[in-house]
């Protein structure tokens, strides 16, 4: 006769291992050790174990097997600090590591801080991203600087930031649009801020962005290359009117605008997932506290250099470098000054009456500025400019001002676009590229 029940097979099977050998053990009671082993198809041996238990009252689950002691397991301060930083932040293994180790002096691997937080189920399951080739072959082959990444973030997601911080953003007529231009390799990013999504700001923060890192003739790309979305603020999914766009503002500059496959949203995956951070760390802590777009322009600068100048990464090809670290390290001999570039709002420049038409936004923008000699936390200037102090804050010129002195300059353009470390550019619209 063959045994109803093969004890390993159910005990591998079944989460109620106690019941399973109770049974066993009664059937031991009744008949023997021998007809219980037989039954169960398991041996003597293993029967004897858990009647033994059984009369002597102790449970019948299975006991702990780790060590009862471990020499080398990480103490109960560091292991309460880990956890405390972790709630507080939600950084990763990596970030907390440098952390731990700049504000409370403690070194560890970042594989135990990973099992710290397993330990205390701080850890998310994330599914592995799909590859999407060839975007990380765009990424990561090409001369510094010449790749971008430009994207709009609407700031007003409610299912982000709740409903109490996008009630404050409309209430205190903050900008709803962060306009966004990041190097694809080095991670160094550029801001700006619209209240409208139109190609006029789309093309004035471009041309913004592109003339600024060229006022700096540094060793960069011959041909910077602007990946952006299909949205009508980057000039919309017609060819026409791309080439149109390019031959108007780009090809002079040195630059083309193209776009990433349509469906193929990863292209961008960097300026993408820089956008969360944005949240986590500017909005979600301090939308509240920007009482006036001005402080929302001082918190986005003090942000913008915090995150290119000091803020670790650890995305691929990183290593906890910082965007001008990663960006020194590819041969790049760029001060810190070029990822400073002051957030302005996109609206107060091509709405002023000195701007006669969409398309000559950026040149009429620059023309009109004049040069500045900075004095002690104000501007005075041959001809004072109503567009840049409606656009700069205070707190922002005395920061980029003091950024430029300690690099040895005294006199630098108003406009950020012309912003130079030997000086005031002389034209605003070259007619071929400044590389040439």
């Amino acid at each position: 006769m063959c045994p109803p029940l093969k004890y390993y097979n159910c005990i591998r099977a079944e989460d109620k291992n106690a019941r399973l050998r109770w049974h066993m053990v009664m059937l031991a009671e009744r008949k023997t050790k021998a007809e219980a082993a037989r039954w169960f198809d398991t041996t003597w041996k293993t029967v004897h174990k858990w009647h033994g238990r059984w009369k002597r009252g102790e449970s019948l689950q299975d006991r702990s097997r780790a060590p009862h002691s471990c020499p080398h397991k990480t103490d109960q301060r560091t292991e309460r600090k880990v956890v405390e930083m972790r709630q507080k932040t939600g950084y990763g293994p990596h970030r907390l590591r440098d952390m731990l180790e700049r504000t409370a002096d403690i070194s560890i691997s970042q594989w135990t801080v990973r099992n710290i937080l397993d330990r205390h189920d701080l850890t998310e399951d994330r599914r592995r991203r799909q590859d999407c080739y060839p975007a990380h072959w765009a990424w990561e082959t090409g001369e510094p600087l010449g790749h971008i990444q430009a994207d709009l973030k609407d700031v007003r997601d409610e299912e982000t930031l709740g409903t109490e911080l996008t009630t404050h953003l409309d209430r205190a007529g903050l900008p709803r649009y962060q306009w966004t231009f990041q190097d694809s390799q080095s991670r160094m990013r550029l801001l700006a801020y619209s209240h409208r999504k139109t190609i006029s700001c789309g093309m004035s923060f471009l041309t913004l962005c592109v003339d600024w890192l060229r006022s700096w003739s540094v060793d960069m790309a011959e041909t910077i290359q602007i990946q952006t979305d299909w949205g009508e603020e980057f000039g919309g999914g017609s060819r026409r009117k791309l080439e149109r766009l390019n031959r108007k503002y780009f090809h002079h500059r040195g630059a083309r605008l193209c776009r990433y496959p349509k469906g193929r949203k990863r292209y961008n995956g960097r300026v993408e997932r820089s956008h969360r951070s944005d949240d986590e760390e500017l909005y979600m802590p301090l939308l509240r506290q920007a009482g006036s777009p001005e402080d929302l322009l001082d918190y986005a600068f003090q942000w913008q250099a915090f995150y290119n100048l000091q803020r670790p990464h650890y995305g691929e090809d990183m290593g906890g470098k910082t965007p001008i670290q990663k960006l020194r390290s590819m041969g790049v001999e760029a001060p810190d000054e070029i990822a400073l570039m002051p957030p302005i709002i996109l609206d107060r420049i091509i709405s002023h009456d000195t701007v006669p038409g969409t398309y000559d936004v950026v040149a009429k923008y620059t023309q009109r500025m004049s040069y500045v000699h900075w004095g002690p936390g104000w501007c005075q200037a041959k001809e004072r400019d109503p567009v840049l102090e409606a656009t700069l804050s205070k707190q922002q010129r005395r920061a980029t001002v003091n950024a430029v002195k300690r690099r040895g300059h005294s006199t630098i353009c108003t406009c950020p676009a012309t912003l130079h470390p030997g000086g005031p550019l002389e034209s605003s619209t070259p007619s071929k590229p400044p590389h040439a």
